[in-house]
């Protein structure tokens, strides 16, 4: 009956609301860890923008997947926002922290240094996830799948896109 549904379309919609919140919260968190870590407000905003992306990617994949976004989908939103940080904050410590002076050697010289780093933590990762992917429980298939494709956003996003934008707007060492 509509009396006992009520309360389950209530609760679910105060999870997306939180889901939503925790987005936001967790990227301000973001920044604000990002600007005392690298002492750098471009750094830190061009950082937190990339993050975002790879929220924004793990979105796309509940919407083509057709998934309702319901408790597991908000719990993973929120959780993996952690790891969407990860790449990116090596990559923008790195940066900000070379000895080069200039923005395209800082950049090479971050991708230089963390590139291996990072592409062995996604491929551990991805192996982990594979096995979460082949469940037959769905709450832990579509788990495996929102973490892997957090992952792989995350990688690309940390070696290709923020390291483009750094070397195009990325601050110069003073």
């Amino acid at each position: 009956s509509t009396y006992d549904i009520w309360p389950w379309v209530k609760f679910n919609e105060i999870i997306v609301g939180d889901a939503q919140q925790g987005v936001v919260f967790s990227l301000l968190f973001a920044f604000f860890v990002l600007l005392v870590t690298t002492q750098n407000i471009i750094v830190s905003i061009l950082s937190t923008y990339s993050i975002s992306s790879i929220i924004l990617q793990m979105m796309a994949m509940i919407h083509f997947n057709d998934w309702t976004f319901g408790i597991i989908q908000s719990i993973c939103v929120i959780v993996f926002i952690g790891i969407s940080v990860d790449y990116v904050a090596h990559i923008a410590h790195q940066f900000v922290h070379t000895t080069q002076r200039l923005r395209r050697e800082r950049t090479k010289e971050a991708y230089r240094q963390m590139g291996q780093t990072i592409l062995g933590g996604a491929l551990t990762s991805i192996f982990a996830g594979v096995f979460l992917v082949f469940c037959n429980v769905a709450i832990l298939s579509q788990f495996g799948i929102l973490f892997i494709t957090t992952i792989i956003a995350s990688f690309f996003t940390a070696v290709i896109f923020f390291p483009s934008i750094l070397f195009i707007l990325g601050p110069d060492h003073k």
